[in-house]
């Protein structure tokens, strides 16, 4: 998906917290464009309950003005974020 937004304004950030192994964490980011974060697992239990989400993955997506617009736990596919994400590009 990151492809079909490229030279768009629109930026992928990945979040992985503690539990995830960081040797393979290490690797596995070298292999997905966006922007990899690495974070406590006190942060990332704060933004989880400051987005209300309940399990990882999880998926939000901001506005240009910093407000979520759309946060799931669940994966609701490619063309769904596309299309979110599509319609706050207008």
């Amino acid at each position: 998906m990151e492809e079909s937004f490229e030279g768009k304004d629109v930026v992928f950030v990945l979040l992985a917290d503690e539990s995830s192994p960081e040797e393979e964490w290490s690797r596995l980011i070298m292999q997905m464009k966006g922007h990899h974060y690495r974070l406590s697992d006190v942060q990332m239990r704060s933004l989880m309950h400051k987005w209300n989400l309940t399990e990882f993955p999880s998926y939000v997506i901001f506005g240009k003005d910093g407000a979520v617009r759309d946060a799931h736990s669940i994966f609701n596919g490619v063309d769904y974020y596309q299309k979110k994400i599509e319609e706050l590009l207008k």
